[in-house]
């Protein structure tokens, strides 16, 4: 409704206002929204305002007088009447001429989608524009979201606001990234089958979305719903025909080809699970295929949660934007490895806290233990510090800090230091005589472990000598007693020869065992551990077999004590045990010596072949003992005199019900069930499955329905039984020459060059290397960082260290850590820099070529490098030296030949088929050459510059005009009523070919209907009318 005029007083008032700004127009404020055109499926509702103007001004507002929204844009309910149908239908009671019409809205694509342009039903060829707008709101197409308004077609969005351009991705999301759901593509062969039936291909979820099914063959695709059971090409009849269906509340196209090709397709998402089947009413060649695609969604995301804590509580800190993967169907976290990485959203930085800090205490790491055990004491300096605008640290008064200032010293070590543990003496080594007893002697730490740091020369004694009971007496010899030294007993391996460990990863062998056998060849065995000894804290640690390097020695040798004793050789005497056995056998048989009569005899029948439908037994034939009424082995039979085999049908009954297939586990991991339909179905004597009345089930027990399965184990975060240890050492180095690397454990300390790589390896214990973090000055090391790298096994590497990467690193594992304090000095100058022999420009390897083709570039790094006699090499130094020397290239062309190219033939006839009016395409050959001009594949070439091969050609063949055809016969052979009436299509004019009617001209339409026969019927005569 427009907006009432002002009362004449107030526009005098608004009208001098107007004057006082410079006579400026204005527009009246809008009005509100009208009612929405529809109630549901979206509709559009507008706003009007007026433009208040001075009578004697003839201009206008700038902008329009209305304008609209969307509304009404939730889903209408299944079964509802499409809008543009409603209003078509309201023209069925009009009269054009003397016949009315059922209209219904014109199918395909129209020049003029937001007229109203009827079909009328069972006349394909009268179509009408009923009228020249549609009402606001009514889709411009079958399928989409754009609305005529004003009849004009609109844009409309996934989120349903006019003039957007927003879509929805595959997955159905409005303006998503098609990170929530995967395709699932493929072709499945059919089974080659010889009688008729219905096989599932497979089971498509709810939710899935963009599903195309296609076909050619024999057989014939379907879909039916798993609750209903009901759908398309089910219970042996198979579609002729296409069309829309609704299976259990989800729409199915169903298409089929001139060709035979026949193609489902749904655009869902699906509401219930749906079996996609094939129907075989023939034999089916082995050679056909179903292809497929379909979107399901993905079971596990990425969610947002938000921001960090921020860094630092002032002075300027940085805040992390955090995700998490999590499982769809229960809203809880999972490991990251279930979402897919490249859907990860980018990692976002932001500023915080930027206000200025107050000063602070500041502690520098604690200096080494003065003793490594017993107990000892650390210190350290504690400065009171404030940060400057500039960033840097200034010490200031002590009284500027609050709170407590931290210790300065503290104990360290307590635990008691290692003592000497001893073992028994052993036996003494000589049986008469002087020999020598052993005894091992250990290390340990309060902890009963063994371990180095007991002091050598407190060391008991490990041998000393012993003297046997006996001496030693050998025999008599011309009536002189000799008298021997004593009898050692050889050990396998001496106290001596047993091995410790030591500060690297290593193998320590213990004592081998005695021999497992008195006499003859033995096993002798000895435990082989991978061990470490710990210098900070004098303990031994044993490790995994793969943290030692070297080759692991034998745990078990071979031993012989002596011979065995040999008794010489049996007296009892040998028998040829077949030999008799044979021997009796020939010999029972014979009719003078027979003790027993073998005769072959039926003993029942096997197995049935088959359980119903019709089965084959054979007769059992077995030897028997007539005199013994036993059954023996057939060796004892005369071959020659078996009876025959006998066979004899059985289970000639109709097979009971079978049980339909399972349904795939409805888990990926863990345990989860198996579901399938309970169908009474019988097989026919054919072999194929068809359905029965349940009645004929009645008497059998139902199969169960639900079926356990299980999936592979879900993830599960490892659960540590032991807390982990870091096996970290103290050391200190300062570096004198320069190299490319240097290398160092986690625990001690280094003052390194600048340019060096530096990589420091954090050795731990129950806990995994790949879970390990890195540390600086207290603050995580992003993995992505590429100036320092966490690698794969644990160790952090910093490349080419400058100044300002001076700081304390603390590897931590869970919530262990340990720290390396580096700090970094200039590297020192030559001695002899004049001399052009000792410095040189070094460069590196060339990069790969920027292009493939038509002319790239490479470079490589050029860096100074000088020689340093006490080491004898070349190591990297500043630039600023080699200035006197000509400096190497960094940069050079590559692959310089002609990229390959696009070359197009000449254009074809405009004369294929009209595909609109005046309107037809001619194509062209299109060739992918090289720069020789030979033709390559065209993938070789860049496809987003190929030049078209067809396109669209102006030709008057495709001019349309209207084609009638010929007049029916009257409907009456006299008086007022009688009409003929004839077909009338739109044609291209020298094709005949079917043209839309859009393009023929409305105004010379030919007449649909005329009157004919209209003479008055003679008296006494009725008038007939033809069918």
């Amino acid at each position: 409704m427009p907006r009432s005029r002002p009362p004449p007083a107030s526009r005098l008032i608004m009208i001098m206002s107007l004057i006082c700004i410079g006579h400026a127009l204005a527009w009246s404020p809008w009005s509100a929204w009208s009612e929405c055109s529809r109630t549901c499926g979206g509709g559009a509702s507008y706003s009007l305002r007026d433009c208040d103007r001075d009578r004697d001004r003839h201009e206008d507002c700038a902008g329009k007088s209305i304008r609209y929204r969307t509304c009404s844009t939730q889903a209408c309910c299944s079964g509802s009447a499409d809008f543009r149908a409603q209003q078509c239908s309201a023209f069925n009671d009009v009269q054009f001429g003397d016949v009315s019409f059922e209209w219904i809205p014109k199918i395909g694509k129209m020049r003029q989608p937001c007229a109203l342009i009827c079909q009328a039903v069972g006349y394909d060829n009268i179509v009408e524009e009923l009228a020249p707008k549609v009402l606001d709101g009514t889709p411009c197409y079958r399928n989409g979201r754009d609305m005529c308004i004003n009849g004009e077609c609109l844009p409309v969005g996934c989120d349903y606001e006019l003039n957007s351009t927003a879509v929805e991705d595959e997955c159905g999301v409005c303006n998503g990234d098609g990170s929530t759901c995967k395709q699932i593509k493929g072709t499945k062969k059919l089974s080659a089958v010889i009688a008729r039936g219905i096989e599932e291909l497979m089971i498509l979820p709810v939710g899935s979305r963009n599903i195309k099914f296609t076909h050619r063959g024999r057989a014939h695709m379907g879909v039916r719903g798993q609750k209903t059971r009901k759908g398309l090409n089910q219970n042996m009849r198979y579609l002729t025909k296409a069309g829309k269906y609704e299976i259990e509340e989800n729409s199915v196209d169903f298409f089929l080809t001139r060709s035979g090709k026949e193609i489902i397709s749904l655009t869902g998402p699906t509401k219930a699970n749906l079996s996609m089947t094939v129907l075989y009413t023939e034999a089916s060649s082995k050679h056909e295929k179903v292809h497929y695609q379909y979107h399901v969604p993905r079971l596990f995301l990425w969610q947002d949660l938000g921001w960090t804590q921020c860094s630092h509580t002032c002075g300027g800190g940085e805040q992390v934007a955090k995700v998490k993967c999590v499982d769809v169907r229960t809203g809880e976290e999972v490991d990251e490895s279930e979402c897919q990485p490249n859907h990860k959203p980018l990692l976002q930085q932001r500023g915080c806290n930027q206000q200025h800090c107050p000063p602070s205490w500041v502690s520098d790491p604690w200096n080494p233990c003065t003793k490594s055990c017993g107990g000892g004491m650390q210190f350290r300096n504690v400065l009171c510090v404030e940060m400057t605008p500039s960033g840097l640290l200034v010490r200031v008064e002590d009284t500027m800090c609050s709170g407590a200032r931290p210790a300065l010293q503290r104990v360290c070590n307590m635990e008691p230091c290692p003592m000497w543990y001893t073992e028994p003496w052993s036996q003494c080594s000589a049986t008469c005589g002087r020999g020598i007893i052993y005894r091992r002697v250990y290390c340990k730490n309060h902890d009963g472990v063994i371990a180095h740091g007991c002091t050598s020369n407190t060391k008991p004694s490990e041998e000393k000598h012993c003297l046997a009971s006996e001496l030693c007496v050998k025999e008599q010899e011309a009536g002189v007693i000799r008298i021997s030294g004593p009898t050692v007993i050889k050990q396998s391996q001496s106290i001596q020869e047993l091995s410790q460990a030591s500060s690297e990863p290593s193998y320590v062998v213990g004592e081998w065992s005695l021999c497992s056998k008195t006499c003859g060849p033995g096993i002798q065995v000895r435990p082989v551990s991978c061990q470490v000894y710990l210098t900070y804290s004098e303990s031994t640690v044993v490790l995994d077999d793969d943290q030692c390097l070297t080759i692991k020695p034998e745990e078990n040798q071979e031993c012989n004590i002596g011979s065995c004793m040999n008794y010489g050789e049996s007296e009892y005497p040998t028998v040829d045990i077949e030999t008799e056995i044979y021997k009796d056998i020939s010999t029972s048989n014979s009719v003078e010596n027979s003790v027993s009569v073998y005769v072959w005899q039926y003993n029942g029948y096997t197995d049935c072949s088959r359980s119903c439908l019709g089965g084959i037994q054979d007769t059992i034939i077995e030897c028997y003992d007539m005199v013994k009424d036993e059954v023996v082995s057939d060796t004892f039979c005369n071959f020659d005199e078996q009876l025959p085999t006998v066979q004899h049908p059985c289970n000639n009954i109709p097979c009971p019900p079978e049980p339909q297939p399972w349904s795939e586990c409805s888990v990926t991991c863990g345990e989860g069930s198996r579901i399938r339909a309970s169908i009474c179905m019988k097989p026919t004597t054919t072999g194929s499955m068809e359905e029965t009345d349940s009645i004929e089930c009645n008497k059998l027990e139902q199969p169960p329905i639900i079926l356990p399965c299980t999936g592979p184990p879900c993830y599960e975060p490892p659960k540590w039984k032991k807390s982990p240890t870091i096996l970290g050492e103290y050391s200190k180095f300062v570096q004198k020459h320069m190299v490319n690397k240097l290398y160092f454990t986690i625990g001690g300390e280094a003052s390194v060059f600048q340019e060096v790589t530096v990589i420091i390896k954090c050795p731990v214990k129950f806990w995994r290397r790949a879970l390990i973090r890195w540390q600086r000055n207290f603050e995580n090391i992003d993995k992505r960082n590429r100036k320092m790298t966490i690698l794969k096994d644990g160790r952090l590497r910093i490349s080419h260290v400058e100044l300002s990467d001076a700081a304390v690193y603390s590897c931590v594992a869970r919530d262990v850590s340990q720290n390396f304090t580096l700090t970094v000095q200039d590297v020192p100058v030559l001695e002899t820099v004049s001399n052009s022999s000792v410095v040189r420009w070094g460069v590196g390897r060339w990069s790969a070529c920027s292009e493939s083709c038509g002319g790239g570039y490479q470079i490589r790094r050029i860096y100074c490098e000088g020689l340093f006699q006490d080491i004898n090499s070349w190591s990297e130094i500043r630039a600023v030296l080699c200035e006197s020397q000509p400096v190497p290239i960094d940069q050079q062309e590559c692959n310089t030949q002609e990229c390959p190219h696009w070359e197009t033939g000449e254009w074809s006839d405009c004369n294929t088929r009209c595909i609109s009016e005046n309107t037809a395409t001619h194509r062209r050959t299109v060739k992918c050459l090289d720069h020789n001009g030979k033709q390559i594949a065209n993938k070789k070439c860049n496809t987003k510059l190929k030049p078209k091969h067809k396109e669209h050609c102006q030709t008057t063949n495709c001019k349309a005009i209207w084609h009638p055809s010929a007049w029916t016969q009257c409907s009456s052979s006299c008086g007022t009523t009688g009409t003929k009436t004839r077909m009338i299509g739109c044609v291209y004019r020298n094709r005949k070919q079917p043209a839309d009617v859009q393009y023929c001209n409305q105004k010379r339409k030919p007449e649909l209907v005329t009157a004919c026969n209209r003479k008055p019927c003679a008296q006494g005569f009725k008038a007939v009318g033809f069918e």
